[in-house]
């Protein structure tokens, strides 16, 4: 059995630059007369050949390999048959099905310490989490991988992992270290003459070089890369050398080109059932269309590509086609549709992106680099040891050396630290003064207030009470018009309500207390509108729950103020009044059509409107934008601070209307 083993091993290496066609012959030549692992591996190679040329065949190649294994009741043969139906599945963009077959595998391969096949199955299922968009997982596969293939030895495999590694990292655009894994690969394969790994990787470079923006590289390394595919006959691979080629002729202007190409990869695709780049393809071919403005297009082939690509699990691609499908409706005017789209696209993206998956990601190669520098200081450790004798006396001058920066260190850091607490308790003593000054500027703002509403109700009040009292005595007198004088009376008390009303809406207005901050706003305006001096626009996006009490009335409060500036000071005929809450975030937008004006005059003046501001501002952790400029028209004042949606107090909600 070993001689035949040895005679099949020699005629795979001597046919292994000849044409795919050649070999599947040639292996198909073997089958009549084999058996057992034999006809196992012979029939695991012709799936792997018809993998590149005819996924139903290599299927189909698989299938009988497992059956033969379950009938040879072979472990090792079984493994290999599962091996191959994971990689037919993947060809077909199955990825669900791959990956299931590839665990299956791998539980296997483990159950008999195979430390090679456990290194390729690994290798196979980070690719298929890679497609999944799940690379956190795709990248413990793959270190995992690559240190059982560095504990082997083996070149080949690590540079085909180093390769694998550098596509995860692309799709985190880190492409200059991408390049980096690319080229160590890339170095790899030459030096072992492995002319499919030299193609695959030359491929991916050109790839990376659209990323940094070198077009004409990315052409010239992907025209190499496509020659070398149909050199080798492996035509299942030229379409995604078309797509590569159709993007950088697309990011260079050439649509017309890169129209052709971007075609020419979509039917091979389709041709060789390939659903995960096919979606890839669409997006590409639908962005240049988005660009060109042929938003029919665009949306044709996003419509296209979601259900290729959700049917494919490719995560990345589904959300970038969502994107494009919104951009797309929103150019043919589609608004309603282009939201739902959107909305769907924000909420992909926030469950792919999340920091502490992509924080992860890189933590797994600074274990890999870890667990190699450690190796590396035990050998070092090692050879000190076998040299310590000698080395004494240079150990002695290096502990003085360290010692002697040590102290240095430590006296450095004790400088730094003293100035470092000279410098916080300075910042202490700012902030105290800013506090105090604010302290002030709200007492003092009270005090305005107080005494502005002891006036109202002094002025007010007190003329209407005069009044009502007069005609009361008038009834004293027994006068004939007493309907006149009752009249008169409920006249005063009307005005008497109406004030009240109107003090009691500047101190606290019910609707803000009963209905929330959008309403309160609304009614604001509303009072504004009736005196026909100017007009106020609301708009509300995003304020379905209320806001906690402390936000509500202090955002109430900086409205208040500023569009009360504004009526003083402004000769505006128009304001707008814009809060929007989304994703947590609060932003309050006030513009006028008044004249610009100095910001300084307004920081440096005696009154307490802009200091209040301020104070409200930060009460509620706001950062405060104001866009005005002298002899220019148009003001903004934007405020932006943290939503925060919670219960309100009891106090507060027992408060009720008349």
């Amino acid at each position: 059995m070993k001689t035949r083993l040895l005679l099949i091993a020699l005629l795979i290496f001597a046919v292994a630059r000849l044409s795919a066609s050649t070999i599947i012959d040639s292996l198909k030549s073997l089958l009549t007369h084999q058996g057992g692992i034999e006809l196992v591996q012979t029939i695991n190679e012709l799936s792997w050949h018809y993998k590149n040329i005819d996924v139903d065949s290599a299927l189909l190649y698989a299938r009988q390999g497992l059956r033969f294994g379950a009938a040879f009741n072979s472990q090792q043969a079984i493994a290999l048959s599962l091996n191959s139906m994971g990689n037919a599945f993947e060809a077909k963009g199955l990825v669900d099905s791959a990956l299931y077959y590839h665990n299956q595998c791998l539980i296997i391969k483990r159950s008999y310490s195979d430390t090679l096949g456990i290194a390729n199955s690994l290798n196979n299922i980070g690719i298929l989490y890679d497609e999944m968009g799940d690379y956190s997982r795709s990248l413990a596969h793959y270190f995992e991988a690559l240190g059982y293939f560095e504990e082997l030895g083996d070149l080949g495999s690590q540079a085909m992992t180093f390769g694998n590694i550098g596509i995860v990292y692309k799709k985190q655009k880190v492409y200059e270290d991408v390049l980096q894994y690319y080229k160590k690969a890339l170095r790899i394969y030459k030096t072992l003459n492995h002319d499919f790994g030299t193609v695959v990787t030359t491929g991916n470079i050109g790839s990376v070089y659209i990323n940094l923006g070198k077009y004409d590289s990315s052409i010239l390394f992907s025209q190499q890369a496509r020659a070398g595919y149909l050199d080798l006959d492996y035509v299942r691979y030229v379409p995604y050398i078309n797509g590569n080629i159709a993007i950088a002729l697309d990011s260079m202007g050439n649509y017309n080109e890169a129209l052709t190409l971007y075609q020419k990869t979509i039917d091979g695709h389709i041709e060789h059932e390939n659903s995960y780049e096919l979606a890839n393809t669409y997006l590409g071919l639908g962005l240049m269309m988005m660009k060109i403005g042929n938003y029919a297009s665009a949306l044709a082939n996003a419509n296209k590509g979601i259900p290729l690509a959700r049917s494919s699990s490719a995560v990345e691609f589904l959300i970038e086609l969502k994107k494009l499908q919104a951009r797309a409706l929103g150019g043919l005017q589609q608004y309603e549709q282009a939201f739902s789209a959107f909305s769907e696209f924000y909420v992909g993206k926030d469950s792919l992106y999340q920091k502490e998956r992509v924080r992860q990601i890189f933590e797994l190669e600074a274990k890999y680099e870890t667990a190699k520098k450690e190796q590396q200081i035990e050998l070092q450790q090692a050879e000190i040891a076998e040299q310590e004798a000698q080395n004494r006396q240079k150990v002695t001058v290096i502990i003085t050396l360290i010692l002697a920066v040590i102290s240095l260190s430590v006296i450095i850091l004790l400088v730094r630290s003293r100035a470092r607490k000279k410098q916080a308790l300075i910042r202490q003593e700012a902030e105290l003064n800013l506090r105090e000054a604010q302290i002030e500027s709200t007492i003092q703002s009270q005090e305005q207030e107080r005494s502005r509403y002891a006036k109202d109700l002094h002025d007010g009040f007190g003329q209407m009470i005069s009044i009502l009292n007069l005609n009361l005595k008038s009834l004293a007198e027994d006068k004939p018009d007493r309907h006149k004088v009752f009249d008169n009376s409920s006249k005063v008390l009307d005005e008497m309500y109406t004030e009240l009303k109107n003090i009691c809406f500047n101190l606290m207005p019910q609707t803000l207390i009963l209905s929330g901050l959008p309403a309160a706003i609304s009614e604001f305006a509303d009072r504004i509108n009736r005196t026909d001096q100017l007009h106020v626009d609301v708009d509300i996006f995003g304020m379905e729950q209320r806001l906690g009490d402390l936000q509500e009335v202090s955002m109430y409060r900086i409205i208040q103020e500023w569009v009360n500036n504004i009526l003083k000071y402004s000769d505006a005929k128009r304001i707008m009044i814009q809060l929007t809450r989304d994703e947590g975030e609060l932003t309050l937008l006030i513009e006028d059509d008044g004249l610009g004006f100095d910001t300084k005059a307004l920081e440096n003046s005696s009154g307490n409107g802009w200091r209040n501001i301020h104070t409200r501002c930060k009460l509620v952790q706001g950062a405060l934008v104001l866009d005005t400029q002298v002899g220019r028209k148009g003001n903004t004042l934007i405020i932006e601070a943290k939503s925060t949606v919670t219960k309100h107090s009891t106090a507060f909600n027992k408060v009720t209307a008349d």
